[in-house]
């Protein structure tokens, strides 16, 4: 998820998301169900190896890549509540996974893609052209 650059007056040391604590992102990855096992800073962002793949955290996106039964759409409702006591409105929202070898063993709203797409509608589709999810794979094992 990407967000639209403050003014200077609003975020003045240019941190954004970049100043959520380990708590909030502890809580933001709780609602995912992975958690943070190391973590490496940088002057430009933030990068965190989690219990089931990585986090990125720039000043105005945050990069989630999970894998397993990871509820990685469920931490966008805490995400945007974050965002907002940042100040942050949403500029775009990209997200792909691949196909599931199991797509009935995958929580709501992961069971199938169209679940998906709409849970993203219901917190993008307002965007520019509304929101888009892709399913990378053969089309013949879409969930």
């Amino acid at each position: 998820v990407e967000f639209f650059v403050p003014s200077v007056f609003t975020d003045p040391e240019g941190r954004g998301l970049r100043s959520l604590s380990r708590a909030d992102l502890d809580q933001l990855l709780q609602d995912a169900q992975c958690t943070i096992v190391t973590e490496l800073k940088n002057g430009f962002f933030d990068s965190y190896v989690l219990s089931e793949s990585s986090l990125f955290v720039y000043p105005y996106k945050i990069v989630l890549k999970t894998c397993g039964t990871t509820k990685l759409l469920k931490s966008i409702p805490l995400l945007l509540e974050y965002a907002s006591h940042l100040l942050l409105k949403v500029k775009r929202c990209k997200y792909t996974r691949g196909t599931f070898l199991f797509p009935l063993r995958q929580p709501f709203p992961h069971g199938s893609f169209t679940e998906e797409v709409s849970f993203l509608d219901k917190y993008f589709g307002n965007l520019g052209k509304g929101s888009k999810a892709y399913v990378m794979g053969g089309a013949t094992r879409m969930g």
